[in-house]
């Protein structure tokens, strides 16, 4: 039980620690920032396109299953007629 109340304090003092206001940065830790948001950006941009293409797929996959399931009834149709 003691184990569980220090993971709680140290939690609480880590979530109070990060909630401080940062002290001033150097100009290569904020070049480092800034590259590192625009590669967020970026990959965040990517993950969107792909989303996109991929809900286009999800589209098209459900238009040719709905062509394909009309074509084998009509198929069935003919066949139950002997066409």
């Amino acid at each position: 039980m003691s184990n569980r109340a220090g993971a709680i304090e140290a939690l609480r003092r880590a979530a109070t620690a990060a909630s401080l206001p940062a002290p001033m940065r150097d100009e290569e830790q904020r070049r480092r920032e800034l590259e590192l948001q625009q590669l967020r950006d970026r990959l965040r941009r990517n993950l969107r396109d792909i989303s996109d293409q991929r809900q286009l797929l999800v589209d098209q996959e459900r238009h040719e299953n709905g062509y394909t399931s009309a074509v084998g009834r009509g198929a069935s149709r003919l066949d139950a007629v002997q066409l």
